[in-house]
């Protein structure tokens, strides 16, 4: 028996860590096999991950080889094999899709030849995906259940799971088996853009329509329409110009996609549900830049898989760190399924050149990977090949200088107990999906408002809550009944918000929770059907406003006036409501309160967007609540987090790259100073000591007293650049 269990993968008797090696053994000789998996069990790493391409073991005659006849790269049984004897333990990522820098992204010719096979946009065009530095062919996005690629694939997939079916743990080393690489439709969020495939719409988007409705006259209610017959519907091709009238249908087709992409899924567990013995199975969510939640909801149980994330280069510190606290809120194990430790070039050399990867990169990327949640991380192409650099080894297996600091963090997670350690989170941020989707239509006609409130509004006040050193876990709108841990929780609102969302909303701030609504109140359901179950409750209406003003506050710390965009005035009929903020004459901001709890609302833009006004404004409002951090750092463009279990303290330093947690630019070593407050996390001990488990282990520690810690201590750091200090009862 094996499963997801405590931050780890538990084997029977046997828990291990998901630090899990990226090893291509088509790209990397099988000379050099044995070489790299030495290396790898001499940095502590139990766990290898492989992508397998079809384009490679499906030849164009639809001939399929997994034991190298003809080519020696196509020999994964004996990769296997090798895996198997010394002890690893195997993740298979077979695809479909399997990006990996590869031509077609492992998709054979002779499927996307076949124009059956092939997603179309809103034009009927081909969608072209796009290519990974020297990789000239990158491919047609695939329509993910149409007829004719789901032949093909079942063909493949089936002789796949024929030559792998032996290496299942426990007769052998693959423990789980990645299902596609994070489909997502190509990251295309524009609802134009996929999927307009003919053969595929015949076969699905009626039946979802139908289930989805319980008739036509459902239908025809929500769509203000006339339909006669389904047959009569066509899918939405033009989303300009959203208004209440249109929305529901414009939803609709985001829901379709989602629930395309569940039906890819469950045609994907079929096949491997063939298999003696069950794997795990990994699948990978697609985040948005500005994306709070994963974009599509996909629709699996969580808790025996692994479930996890893409992170890349190109992705702002922000944008990890808001991944990380979703997943270690909403998933068993919070996983990154792909984290590069090098960095993709055309020619690797003229890149190691011009931008090589440094030790102080190396340290922030995983600092801002273990400091905001992650428990397990696939580290992406850990040896180099001809359009890669900066790998902990080389191609042949040679250690590189990114290699003794990987070896130092592996071997660091047992002595910090990294399963184990937790963050004092007092705060939720909670995403909206359907605002989300809504944020990605051209041109609204109403509710323009959300995109400023989806792609700024609530991303600001997470790198706010990062600027006051206040840790936060992200959460889904959807699971708001599990939010009765924390003591504030922050929620975006619009016009239209689900009745069981705003019913949740009101039990949360009955709960004992305070809850800080953004926004313009609900007066809408989901469907467009009238609904004021807030707005009730609070006694209060809001008038769209969609401008800026002067806002006047008062808490009971802080008396502060800003600029600010302004979403919605309020009127209230509540004589115990407490006014907290108004834009001239206008009232834009209430709270109800009772003895532990209170229900606040504001009409405008909390964020600070970098104004010290404001972020004075917002640590005033979450001091009145009761919220306050065991931890300053006199720079507040260097992020601090602690982690801690009974015995055991993490403190997690980055510092970003310019601009991310600041408006100044910052390009050279910087000296600050720290204080963690070890007792109000209640870690009470006199003295200790600070190891940097970033630093060689002969590194001496710092020694000094709680009390000392708590008074400040010096430290330097360059951008980017991380440190994390281990501190353990004595």
């Amino acid at each position: 028996m094996f499963e997801i269990s405590q931050n780890k993968i538990s084997l029977g008797k046997e828990d291990i860590y998901a630090f899990a090696a990226e090893l291509h053994y088509f790209r990397l000789e099988k000379r050099y096999w044995s070489i790299c998996f030495e290396r790898l069990k001499r940095a502590g790493i139990r766990l290898i991950s492989t992508p397998v391409p079809w384009n490679l073991h499906q030849d164009k005659s639809r001939n399929i080889d997994f034991l190298g006849y003809d080519d020696p790269r196509k020999d994964l049984t004996v990769f296997l094999e090798l895996a198997r004897e010394l002890g690893f333990k195997v993740i298979l990522r077979p695809g479909p899709y399997i990006g990996a820098d590869w031509p077609n992204g492992g998709t054979p010719e002779f499927v996307t030849s076949d124009l059956r096979s092939l997603a179309r946009d809103h034009n009927g065009d081909e969608i072209p995906l796009t290519g990974a530095p020297g990789i000239k062919k990158a491919g047609y996005l695939a329509s993910y259940m149409s007829p004719a690629f789901q032949n093909s694939l079942k063909h493949y997939y089936k002789a796949f799971v024929d030559a792998t079916r032996n290496y299942i743990h426990p007769r052998g080393p693959v423990v789980i088996i990645e299902i596609d690489d994070s489909p997502s439709f190509g990251g295309l969020t524009d609802p134009a853009a996929s999927d307009y495939n003919a053969d595929m719409l015949t076969r699905e988007f009626n039946p979802f329509l139908m289930g989805r409705y319980e008739g036509l006259k459902e239908l025809n209610s929500a769509y203000k329409t006339k339909f006669k017959d389904y047959d009569e519907i066509e899918p939405l091709r033009e989303f300009e110009h959203a208004d209440q009238k249109s929305l529901p249908r414009m939803l609709d087709w985001f829901r379709f996609k989602e629930h395309l992409i569940r039906r890819y899924f469950e045609s994907l567990s079929s096949i491997y549900d063939s298999y003696t013995v069950q794997p795990l199975y990994s699948r990978s969510k697609f985040f948005t830049q500005k994306g709070l939640i994963p974009f599509y909801d996909v629709g699996y149980s969580d808790e025996q898989n692994l479930s996890g994330c893409e992170i890349s280069y190109q992705d702002s510190y922000s944008e990890v760190i808001r991944r990380g606290r979703y997943l270690r809120g909403e998933t068993s194990l919070p996983w990154s399924s792909a984290y590069p430790f090098g960095r993709a070039a055309e020619d690797p050399k003229l890149g190691e050149s011009l931008q090589p990867i440094t030790d102080g990169e190396r340290r922030f990327m995983l600092a801002s990977a273990l400091g905001s949640g992650f428990k397990g991380i696939d580290m992406k192409m850990f040896a180099d090949h001809n359009h890669w650099y900066g790998a902990p080894l080389k191609s042949d297996g040679s250690v590189t200088p990114g290699y003794e600091f990987v070896k130092r963090i592996v071997e660091s997670a047992e002595r910090m107990g990294l399963d184990e350690l937790a963050p004092d989170s007092q705060v939720a941020v909670v995403g909206n999906r359907l605002y989300q989707w809504f944020s990605q239509l051209p041109n609204p006609k109403d509710f323009e408002y959300i995109q400023r409130l989806v792609n700024d509004s609530i991303p600001g006040i997470c790198r706010d809550l990062s600027r006051l050193k206040l840790d936060y876990d992200v959460r889904e709108s959807g699971s708001i009944e599990k939010l009765t841990k924390y003591r504030l929780v922050i929620i975006p609102s619009a016009e239209f918000m689900a009745e069981s969302e705003q019913q949740a909303i009101i039990d949360l701030y009955k709960a004992g929770v305070s809850v800080a609504v953004i926004g313009v109140l609900p007066k809408l359901d989901e469907n467009m059907s009238s609904c004021t179950l807030l707005s009730n409750f609070l006694k209060t209406k809001s008038t769209l406003m969609n401008s800026i003003d002067t806002i006047a506050t008062k808490t009971k710390f802080a008396s502060v006036d800003f600029p600010a965009h302004v979403f919605s005035a309020l009127k209230t009929s509540d004589t115990r409501a407490k006014k907290i903020a108004h834009a001239g004459k206008s009232l834009v901001g209430v709270a109800a309160s009772k003895q532990d709890s209170t229900l606040n609302f504001f009409g405008f833009d909390i964020a600070s967007g970098f104004d010290h006004h404001k972020l004075t404004f917002l640590e005033s409002f979450l001091a009145e609540e009761g919220i306050k951090s065991a931890v300053y750092c006199s720079d507040p463009m260097i992020d601090v987090t602690v982690h801690s279990s009974a015995k055991k303290v993490v403190i997690f330093l980055t510092a970003p790259p310019a601009g991310e947690l600041g408006d100044r630019v910052e390009t050279q070593d910087k000296e600050f100073f720290m204080r963690v407050d070890l007792k109000q996390i209640g870690f009470e001990t006199p003295s200790i000591k600070m190891v940097d488990l970033f630093e060689p282990e002969e590194t001496p520690p710092l020694k000094l007293t709680s009390a000392a810690l708590a008074t400040g201590l010096h430290l330097r750091l360059s951008y980017p650049d991380g440190k994390v200090f281990f501190i353990e009862k004595r």
